[in-house]
């Protein structure tokens, strides 16, 4: 876990282990540097950004399913895979629903469930309960605690100190930068 006041520089670290700014050192995943174009590294990442990044026009199911469509998975194999996230999320009951009519948790857990529907060996979450309720803060941090038991590498960021300290892992505090 990333823990820090806003304006810190949780983000700034999270995008530069992404690769969407370039870091000043180098940063090694699964043994291998990143780079913006580390595609084999990144396909084995999955990533809940802070506002979302939804595709506003479609459904639930539509926005999850986009993360495997775009790699190339069929109607048979994407069906099956995204029943089981959001069966794991707690939205098999939203899944026709447009995600503009969703509350922010639904919207958050939207996110993470296509971060997860390619069954990603790194969950990298920015904020992921910046938005929320301290229930629902708790709700999603016991998924990530289940998915991180389960053998997946969780790296997330919060201003929360509360929830961290009900959540013990490896913490990273950080400071003005």
């Amino acid at each position: 876990g990333l823990l820090g006041p806003n304006g810190s520089g949780k983000t700034t670290t999270i995008n530069s282990v992404l690769s969407l700014i370039k870091a000043d050192g180098q940063i090694k995943i699964f043994g291998k540097g990143m780079s913006p174009d580390a595609y084999d590294i990144k396909r084995k990442i999955g990533v809940v950004f802070q506002d979302f990044k939804l595709l506003k026009k479609r459904t639930v199911y539509n926005n999850v399913a986009y993360a495997l469509e775009v790699i190339g998975k069929k109607d048979k194999e994407i069906i099956p895979m995204v029943n089981r996230v959001l069966e794991f999320v707690g939205l098999q009951d939203k899944k026709n629903c447009m995600v503009d009519t969703l509350s922010v948790g639904e919207k958050q857990r939207t996110a993470l469930a296509r971060a997860l529907v390619n069954n990603p060996s790194m969950l990298v979450c920015d904020e992921i309960t910046g938005n929320l309720n301290y229930e629902m803060a708790v709700s999603i941090m016991n998924l990530l605690h289940d998915l991180n038991e389960s053998g997946t590498t969780i790296l997330f960021s919060t201003h929360d100190r509360r929830l961290m300290s009900e959540f013990p892992r490896r913490v990273i505090e950080i400071e003005e930068g």
